[in-house]
C-alpha cells in the first residue's frame, strides 16, 4: 500500500501481533477494528452532504440568491464530527481504560450516529426555506422583491442596449457601445443564459415610442448603469423614465427578449428557469439531507435496541450457566451437613 491514508487504515484493520501499537492503539483487538471501521464509516456517511455542499457552492444561481453560509456550515460541521470522533476515541482508548469494552464502543457509535443525524436534519431546514423563498421571489414578485429587483433593473438596461440599432445584429451585448461589466449582475445573467438556455429576466417590453437615436446613445446607458449602482438604487420606473425608457408592455415592442450574451435567442425565461432550478435542485438536496438524517437517527435507535437485547440475552445466558454451579454448591453443603 503506497498511499499514506490507505496505509494508515490498513494498519488499523490488519491483524497484528499482540501488544503492538499504532498511534497508541493496541492492534489485534476489537478496538483497532472499531477505530478503523468507525473512521471509514463516518467518512462514507459524510460524503453525500459534503458533495451536495460543494455542488451548491459551485452553483452561481444558488450563491447569488442564498449565499454561501449553509453549505460552508455543513462542511464545517462534518469536519468537526470527524475531529471530535478522533478525540473521543483517543480519550476512551488511551485515558479512560476502566470503561473500555463493548459498552463504550456501542455508546460512542450511538452518540455520533444520533448527533450527525440530528445535525443533518437541522441543516436541511434552512436549505428548504431558501429554496422556497427564492422560488416565490422569482416566480411571483420578480420585479419588486429585494433579492431580484436589482438584477431585473440591470437586465432591462442591457435589453435596451441590445435592442439599439446595430447591436441586435452582433453576437453579444458585450460588443455594443454603452455596455459595462457590473458584477455580480452581468456575470449571473451570462451564466443563466448559458446554463439554462434562456433569455430575459423578468422581462418587460420597452416602450416603442423611444426613437432609435436616443435608444442607441451610449451615454444614456452609462448614466443608467451609474444610477443603478447607487446604494439607494430606486425602482426601475424612476431610473428609466428620465431617458424615455419605460418598462411598459406596449405594442410594437418585441414579445420575447433577445439573448444578451449570444445570438441563440432562447424562448424560455431566465427567471422561470432560475426559479425551477432553486425549487428542484436545491429543494432535492434539502430533502435528501433531511431524510439521510432521519435514517441515521433510526439506525441509532435500532443500535440501541439491539444492544439492549444483547445485554438481556447475555444476562440470561450467564444466569443459566450459574444455575448448575449453585445447585452443586447447595448439594455439597447439604451433604456435608
Amino acid at each position: 500500500v503506497d498511499h499514506p491514508a490507505l496505509l494508515r487504515i490498513w494498519l488499523l484493520l490488519e491483524p497484528q501481533r499482540p501488544g503492538k501499537k499504532v498511534h497508541g492503539i493496541p492492534m489485534g483487538s476489537p478496538r483497532g477494528f472499531f477505530v478503523g471501521s468507525g473512521v471509514v464509516a463516518l467518512i462514507l456517511v459524510c460524503v453525500v452532504p459534503v458533495y451536495s455542499s460543494l455542488s451548491l457552492l459551485k452553483d452561481d444561481s444558488y450563491v447569488f440568491w442564498a449565499g454561501r453560509t449553509v453549505p460552508e456550515m455543513t462542511i464545517a460541521i462534518v469536519f468537526a464530527f470527524v475531529v471530535t470522533y478522533s478525540v473521543m476515541v483517543w480519550f476512551f482508548f488511551s485515558l479512560a481504560r476502566q470503561i473500555q469494552g463493548e459498552v463504550a464502543m456501542a455508546l460512542i457509535a450511538t452518540i455520533f450516529v444520533t448527533s450527525l443525524g440530528v445535525a443533518l436534519m437541522l441543516i436541511a431546514l434552512p436549505l428548504s426555506q431558501q429554496s422556497s423563498a427564492a422560488y416565490n421571489d422569482l416566480m411571483h414578485s420578480c420585479h419588486s422583491s429585494d433579492s431580484t429587483r436589482r438584477l431585473f433593473e440591470y437586465s432591462q438596461v442591457l435589453q435596451s442596449i441590445r435592442a439599439a440599432p446595430g447591436c441586435a445584429e452582433k453576437y453579444s451585448v458585450e460588443e455594443c457601445e454603452g455596455y459595462e461589466e457590473a458584477a455580480p449582475y452581468t456575470s449571473l445573467l451570462r451564466t443563466m443564459e448559458s446554463k439554462f438556455h434562456c433569455s430575459g429576466f423578468c422581462y418587460r417590453p420597452l416602450a416603442s415610442s423611444v426613437d432609435a437615436e436616443s435608444r442607441g446613445t451610449p451615454a444614456i446607458f452609462a448614466s443608467l448603469s451609474r444610477k443603478l449602482r447607487r446604494p439607494d438604487g430606486g425602482d426601475l420606473q424612476k431610473v428609466l423614465a428620465p431617458s424615455g425608457l419605460r418598462p411598459d408592455n406596449q405594442e410594437g415592442s418585441p414579445a420575447l427578449p433577445l439573448t444578451l450574451f449570444s445570438d441563440a435567442n432562447y424562448k424560455a425565461s431566465c427567471d422561470g428557469m432560475a426559479g425551477r432550478h432553486m425549487k428542484h435542485f436545491v429543494g432535492s438536496i434539502a430533502t435528501s439531507t433531511f431524510y439521510q438524517g432521519v435514517y441515521l437517527v433510526f439506525v441509532a435507535v435500532a443500535m440501541g435496541f439491539l444492544r439492549l437485547s444483547g445485554i438481556v440475552h447475555e444476562k440470561d445466558v450467564q444466569d443459566r450457566a450459574e444455575r448448575p454451579a449453585v445447585r452443586y454448591l447447595d448439594a455439597t453443603a447439604g451433604a456435608r451437613a
